[in-house]
């Protein structure tokens, strides 16, 4: 809107100013507030995207630490390990290895030895292991039909 739409309607030059005045006011007034509103929304939604990222990268540090502290503990099966352990991580953010994984790794080796190798890392004894007959040693001179050529089987089984 400019003073010329408001003159034909019979509206004197300082009356026109004013109100020209008042609606570049009110316009600059809800411009800012819409764009204080906008920021303060997305300034929300950055903050409960970063810390939705800062849980997911804990949460994925701590699995790791969990796996590589399983690992080390010899297990044979890291996902059933891991499913049967008993730990619940209490606070923030760690370095290494979170306070109390290796002890609950450690109860868990010795409780179910069954899910770690024959030679567990936190047990000074040794799990079941099983002995049996070791298959044949396979010598150079075995024989195999498949090494035969056509005429040398013909030989052999007699076919002439």
């Amino acid at each position: 809107m400019d003073k010329s739409f408001l003159m034909p309607l019979g509206i004197g030059d300082d009356v026109a100013d004013a109100i020209l005045a008042e609606v570049e006011r009110s316009t600059k007034a809800a411009v800012d507030e819409a764009t204080s509103l906008i920021k303060a929304e997305f300034e929300e939604k950055l903050r409960a995207s970063s810390e939705k990222a800062q849980r997911a990268l804990l949460e994925q540090k701590l699995n790791f630490a969990i796996e590589r502290e399983l690992s080390k503990a010899g297990a044979r099966n890291i996902k059933a390990a891991k499913a049967v352990l008993n730990y619940t991580y209490d606070g923030g953010d760690f370095e290494g290895t979170p306070a109390g994984l290796t002890e609950a790794v450690r109860s868990l080796a010795e409780a179910e030895p069954y899910l770690f190798g024959s030679d567990y890392a936190y047990s000074g004894r040794k799990a079941l292991s099983f002995v049996g007959i070791a298959p044949a040693e396979e010598s150079d001179d075995d024989f195999m039909a498949s090494d035969l050529t056509y005429s040398e089987y013909l030989r052999l089984y007699g076919k002439s």
